[in-house]
């Protein structure tokens, strides 16, 4: 994956899980790119990278939320939702997650993680507008219908 600073980053494992940051160029006099980034993640059989403005969202496929990271590597903290499988990152760094429930009939909603803590609920109901096409569009193959729309500030 491409960092929003032009860094590649990637995952690797040896003895742990480390998010690895490579530049784009190899060094001069070599023909190797330089490590400028080596930080342990937790434990996980597999890690699905996504970039945004400020840094590197990291969620493992076991083990539980995702984690937000600095391009220097720094953590940031942990997102209080989450779902590998149906999640979405914008540029800023908010993470939304679609719900997909199945009954008597069948619905969705979708929730909203803000890591700045930033938006009023106003705003956020808006930026989550934008995003509710996608999932209606997956929903609608199958006459689902987004029932609820959940925003965590």
């Amino acid at each position: 994956m491409v960092g929003a600073n032009g860094t590649i980053y990637t995952t690797v494992y040896n003895n742990g899980v480390h998010l690895i940051g490579l530049t784009p160029e190899a060094e001069p006099g070599t023909n190797q790119p330089k490590k400028i980034v080596d930080v342990v993640l937790p434990n996980d059989c597999s890690i699905r990278l996504q970039a945004y403005k400020d840094g590197i969202m990291a969620h493992g496929q076991l083990s539980g939320v995702p984690r937000y990271y600095s391009y220097s590597g720094k953590e940031l903290g942990a997102a209080t939702i989450g779902n590998i499988w149906y999640e979405k990152l914008n540029a800023d760094g908010q993470l939304f997650v679609g719900k997909y429930v199945s009954g008597s009939y069948q619905s969705a909603s979708v929730d909203m993680y803000d890591p700045l803590g930033m938006l009023g609920a106003v705003s956020a109901v808006w930026l989550l507008l934008a995003y509710l096409p996608y999932y209606i569009s997956y929903l609608n193959q199958f006459k689902w219908q987004v029932k609820i729309i959940n925003v965590t500030i």
